[in-house]
């Protein structure tokens, strides 16, 4: 976990929609998450420099910088655990997302419940994983 674990965790939501991040807000702020929230890419890259999420909740379509480009920018420097929510069901959508280093991707329609449980496990999940790169002598064996 991070350093700022004394207070609530940081879910940043991204999505055009209005009602999406209203239903996800409520939903994570109901779990004891703080959140903080974008309509578009360029908007969510500030953000997430600004606020250092502990996950995102990142929607695919938006206007100009797609979710994409947002989930390839934030992997350049950061390993911050993000969720795919997007109403893209096609499979080399899914796997695209993946690839691009997703840890995970939701199909709208969706349920909170189960995204909310899903933010959950990947936060359980990402608690675990070091965060600390090893010398090249240590993975080497040099």
């Amino acid at each position: 976990m991070h350093a700022k674990s004394t207070r609530p965790m940081c879910i940043e939501i991204v999505d055009d929609q209005a009602r999406i991040i209203r239903l996800v807000r409520q939903n994570l702020e109901q779990a004891g998450y703080r959140v903080v929230a974008a309509t578009d890419g360029a908007s969510a890259l500030d953000l997430f420099a600004s606020e250092d999420p502990d996950l995102v909740v990142l929607d695919l379509m938006m206007p100009g910088i797609d979710g994409y480009e947002v989930l390839s920018r934030i992997r350049k420097f950061s390993w911050t655990p993000i969720i795919i929510l997007s109403g893209r069901d096609d499979e080399q959508d899914i796997v695209r997302g993946l690839e691009f280093g997703a840890d995970d991707y939701v199909i709208k329609p969706f349920v909170p419940a189960e995204l909310r449980a899903r933010v959950q496990a990947v936060l359980r999940r990402a608690s675990f994983t070091p965060r600390i790169e090893l010398p090249l002598s240590f993975t080497t064996g040099i």
